[in-house]
């Protein structure tokens, strides 16, 4: 681990203090209860950043720490996509139920890619740390499935006009900028190296920062009752003809889901 420059150390210092923000105002207006996988998530990024706060970073510890949380993150990785999906899908089980599949196999398919590809990313002579490699293929290989669900979801909300509340509309528009653009310099870094470390980590603080300060200032206690859609704006006839189309292709998902007997943690977000 380098030792930060001073920007990289003060943009993780205003990521600590925009965290402790956000979590404080979704707890205090009662939105830590709905998106609770996201202020789980927001909580760990805290907590392991206030405990390597006072740790150098050059130091074999702060490694240790660092990496011991990487693990837990990748989990709250994937439950805050799943959040996000039940959200923005709440109205179609059916397709919530066929995302959360293909998110269980996408995360196989990716994790086994980036596994058979693992003597490609060893073999790059400019890296000096195999442990870090280690972790940062294996989060690739988590963030390539989330990713791709990700466009999906993004794609979806350009393409229909489903109704969302304003929170709901920030809160993913904020991670899905905020996760693939993280998951472009992750990439970055582990095609460059640790010689990238330092500008890959300032860049992704400078994302963080900005994410969490559009979720401060957008996420409110009225925007819960605030209507929003994301996307194209259709007229309102071409609007109704899509959401019945979305309406017959859940339907059909829905009663294939239940003809197959799945469990019911699949049939409902």
């Amino acid at each position: 681990m380098s030792t930060p420059g001073s920007w990289e150390w003060l943009l993780w210092l205003l990521s600590i203090l925009a965290t402790a923000v956000l979590v404080g105002k979704l707890v205090r207006n009662g939105l830590h209860r709905k998106y609770r996988s996201f202020s789980i998530y927001l909580c760990a990024e805290l907590v392991r950043s206030l405990i390597l706060l006072p740790i150098p970073t050059n130091r074999t510890l702060y490694a240790y720490i660092y990496l011991s949380f990487e693990p837990v993150l990748w989990v709250l990785y994937v439950m805050v996509v799943l959040e996000l999906s039940n959200l923005v899908l709440q109205r179609h089980p059916g397709i919530v139920s066929l995302s959360r599949w293909l998110i269980s196999g996408g995360l196989g398919l990716a994790l086994a890619i980036s596994l058979l590809g693992l003597q490609f990313d060893y073999a790059n002579s400019a890296e000096r740390f195999p442990i870090l490699l280690l972790f940062y293929v294996m989060r690739r290989a988590i963030m390539f499935a989330l990713v791709l669900l990700l466009l999906l979801l993004t794609a979806f909300l350009l393409w229909y006009p489903v109704p969302l509340n304003r929170n709901i509309a920030i809160y993913f528009a904020g991670y899905a900028c905020y996760f693939l653009s993280n998951s472009m310099a992750l990439v970055m870094r582990n095609v460059f190296g640790h010689e990238m470390n330092r500008f890959a980590s300032t860049l992704m603080l400078g994302i963080t920062n900005l994410s969490l300060l559009i979720w401060i200032v957008g996420i409110r206690r009225q925007g819960e009752t605030t209507p929003a859609t994301l996307g194209h704006r259709w007229r309102p006839e071409e609007a109704e003809r899509l959401l019945g189309q979305l309406r017959a292709f859940n339907s059909s998902l829905d009663r294939t889901t239940k003809t197959a007997g799945l469990p019911d943690k699949f049939q409902q977000p």
